[in-house]
């Protein structure tokens, strides 16, 4: 089997001669590195250049920044292999990781997903900790089910099957690698080796930052509420109860709520507030209850407190 590491770059280049180490010095060597770069202007061109004389190491460029769902979906459409993986410019992985998948996909036949667990890393690749949300799914459940952790890094899917969806969402900048997996376990199940092969870097220009934003929030509840409409009737993989996702755009517009309320913007602090009180006729246990009661009480007290001091 072939396997494509797929690499979608923007101003990397400070990371990227690692990611590309990590990948010459696999055990397994039917590989190949498509790298999509995103107009950057850093020194990743250099970076590039230091590689070329490796033909496996393919790069590609968009004329100007499409984000990151354009660019992880083109960096797929350019892929040759039997599998393929993403490995982000500023991470590592493992030496064994490719032998390690490539067996068990061989194994495997059916599953449209592998993945491993992860270990997170200073920004100098010295190991912190090994991931906890990173874990077998348990039977009767599916990724989009499941709170309690899953599919993460390292993860390698099979070409074939990823061909049979309808592919990531381009118009995405976050909550891509969500979208694609749930795409993907409608199309197979999925397995879980509890084994570190990737080496995920935490630094303080790590896209992660972004993954707290009140967009990327926003983004995840996109692809949720997507992958719950294709999912009715339609495939194996359970589906989410709408409850649990009401309660989750319920939190998202009390996080909303409370930032706008921090931006001293109480006209859309109550907008939002209204939104996520709308959600409370599909769910009326006491843990949501007690949720929007302390969330209205933050706003209405921090709104009345601004209003005496105004006067």
């Amino acid at each position: 089997m072939k396997v494509s590491i797929l690499i979608a770059n923007y101003n990397n280049g400070k990371f990227l001669h690692q990611a590309l180490d990590s990948v010459k010095q696999q055990t397994y060597e039917n590989w190949e590195v498509i790298i999509v770069d995103d107009a950057s202007n850093d020194s990743s061109v250099s970076v590039y250049n230091q590689f070329q004389g490796d033909k496996r190491i393919k790069v590609f460029y968009n004329p100007e920044n499409r984000g990151c769902g354009f660019t992880k979906r083109r960096c797929i459409d350019l892929a040759e292999g039997d599998l393929c993986a993403f490995l982000d410019p500023d991470d590592t992985i493992e030496a064994d990781s490719l032998s390690i998948m490539v067996k068990a996909h061989f194994n495997l036949p059916l599953y449209s997903i592998i993945y491993s667990n992860l270990t997170f890393c200073d920004e100098n690749l010295r190991p912190i900790k090994v991931s906890l949300y990173n874990c077998a799914i348990p039977d009767g459940e599916s990724h989009l089910s499941y709170m309690g952790g899953g599919i993460s890094h390292f993860a390698v899917f099979k070409k074939a099957l990823y061909d049979q969806t309808i592919g990531i969402d381009e118009t995405l900048i976050s909550a891509v690698d969500q979208d694609l997996y749930y795409k993907l376990e409608e199309t197979g199940p999925v397995h879980f080796i509890n084994q570190p092969l990737y080496n995920y870097r935490q630094h303080s220009g790590s896209i992660s930052l972004f993954s707290n934003s009140l967009q990327a929030h926003d983004n995840h509840l996109k692809v949720i509420g997507l992958a719950i409409k294709r999912r009715e009737g339609k495939t194996s993989a359970k589906n989410m109860e709408l409850k649990l996702y009401f309660t989750l755009q319920m939190q998202h517009y009390q996080r909303c709520s409370y930032y706008k309320l921090k931006k001293n913007k109480n006209i859309e602090a109550c907008s939002l507030a209204i939104k996520a009180l709308k959600f409370l006729r599909y769910d009326r246990d006491l843990v949501s209850l007690k949720l929007l009661y302390s969330s209205a009480k933050s706003l209405f007290l921090s709104l009345f407190s601004k209003n005496i001091h105004n006067k």
